[in-house]
């Protein structure tokens, strides 16, 4: 938790040092609090990440996307557990 109230105040390269997962809580919290800089930070390292960890899809399952996170949406898909004909529908859209 240390570590995300850090990367929320700002403290320089913290949210590049902490593991997926706990990036997922730092966009949460950034997005209530309004704080876009580090909200965009976040979510840039998640979206240009080379695959999601099952603790952070989990930890995206469990919270509202803001739009920022919209770009992840494809490679969500991608790496979610889910059936190959809920995989077809949403390949549909994406």
């Amino acid at each position: 938790m240390e570590a995300i109230i850090a990367a929320l105040y700002g403290a320089k390269d913290s949210v590049s040092k902490l593991p997926q997962h706990q990036i997922v809580h730092v966009i949460q919290y950034a997005d209530m609090m309004q704080l876009e800089s580090i909200l965009q930070q976040a979510a840039q390292l998640l979206i240009s990440a080379e695959g999601l960890t099952n603790d952070t899809l989990d930890a995206l399952c469990q919270m509202a996307w803001p739009d920022c996170l919209l770009p992840l949406l494809p490679a969500f898909v991608r790496s979610a557990d889910i059936s190959a004909g809920m995989r077809r529908v949403l390949g549909s859209v994406l």
